[in-house]
């Protein structure tokens, strides 16, 4: 909540290392991949392409039938 609060908030760069610390702290939590694809936007809206591009690569190869998959392949074309 608190990362995403972060990010609503424009506060991009403190949100997106708010969600790799939840990730990294609970890294097999339901929530963890909403953490992954929450970084890798904040760090888009940052202007960081290529993170930004990395950490959706990153979600879509360990969740590809995530619900956000669509959302993720878009920003990623986005990206591109």
């Amino acid at each position: 909540d608190r990362a995403q609060s972060l990010a609503d908030a424009g506060n991009y760069a403190e949100a997106a290392r708010a969600f790799d610390a939840f990730v990294q702290a609970n890294p097999r939590s339901p929530l963890a991949p909403n953490a992954l694809f929450g970084a890798a936007l904040s760090r888009a809206a940052l202007g960081d392409r290529a993170q930004a591009a990395s950490g959706l690569e990153t979600f879509l190869k360990q969740n590809p039938q995530h619900p956000l998959a669509k959302d993720a392949e878009q920003a990623l074309a986005a990206l591109r």
